[in-house]
This record gives C-alpha cells, structure tokens and sequence, in this order.
C-alpha cells in the first residue's frame, strides 16, 4: 500500500462520485435501470439491544436449518422480521466452505386462513412455506388422537406435532 493513501480510497472515491450520480444511469456498467432521482444517505445506523429471537430454530437431519415462527395474524411487514432471523441465523451458522441451507416454516393459528408466502425485489426472493391450523379438523385430529391413546396405541410422529 502507498504511504498516506487509506486503506478505503476506493470506497471514498465511489462516495465522492456517487454525489455526481443524480440523472444518470448504470446502463456504463451495463445494468439497464431507470435513471438515479437522489443520493441517499449510506449511514443507516441501529443500535438495538434486544432479546427478540425466533419462536423455534431447528437442525434437520439433512443438515439443513429451519427457523420455525408462528403468527397469530397476517402482517406483510413480518416479512423485514424474517430477515433479520435469517441474517442473524446465518451470521452464526453460515460457513464459508460448507454447504448452507436455511427454511423459513410459519405455522399460522386458527385465526389465519391465507397469507401470501414471498417477499419479492429485484435483489431477493423471500419464501416462507406455510402452514394453517384453520386448514385442520382439529376436532378429527383430537377424537382420533385421544382413540389412540385410549386403546393404547402409540402415535405416529404425524399425530405427535397435531
């Protein structure tokens, strides 16, 4: 590295640029996108203390990692809620030189009878895989379930999570 030259000279001179950015497009790097409206700060500070974790986070026997929340109500905005469980699941467990593969279940109460599964931009794909407790005959599952166990017969691993 040359003497009195940062470390970051690149990044500082991509900032001093940025500055020149208003109207133009990326279509010189070729990225065909709409003309830039405004430089937006890139400061986006968060301090957060907070004890918020995932409703359950899972090691399947695949190897693969499943965060597991249950929602009471649908809410779009759970989606940004979501990403924050994956990047924080992913800063822990993510290793560079293994295969990394991570699911996003919500289980849905009674009170849920659809939610829309993907959070869509043109930098990612959010895919929740749902499930709906309004979608069980609860009532069905108890009667057979409490047979079951009347007459003495185990539960299937199915009955087990009803």
């Amino acid at each position: 590295m040359s003497k009195g030259i940062v470390y970051q000279n690149k990044d500082i001179l991509f900032k001093i640029l940025g500055q020149t950015y208003k109207e133009k497009s990326f279509t010189a790097y070729g990225i065909d996108l709409p003309p830039i409206k405004e430089l937006l700060p890139t400061d986006l500070p968060k301090i957060a203390a907070n004890e918020k974790s995932v409703d359950n986070l899972f090691l399947l026997e695949d190897a693969t990692y499943a965060i597991v929340d249950y929602e009471s109500v649908y809410k779009k905005s759970n989606k940004i809620k979501y990403l924050n469980y994956i990047a924080r699941v992913m800063e822990k467990y993510f290793k560079e030189d293994e295969t990394f593969n991570l699911r996003l279940i919500v289980i849905y109460t009674s009170d849920v009878q659809s939610a829309e599964p993907t959070l869509e931009t043109d930098c990612f794909t959010l895919r929740t895989e749902q499930a709906f407790l309004s979608h069980i005959d609860g009532e069905a599952a108890f009667n057979e379930i409490q047979s079951k166990l009347q007459s003495g017969i185990p539960l299937a691993n199915k009955e087990s999570l009803t």
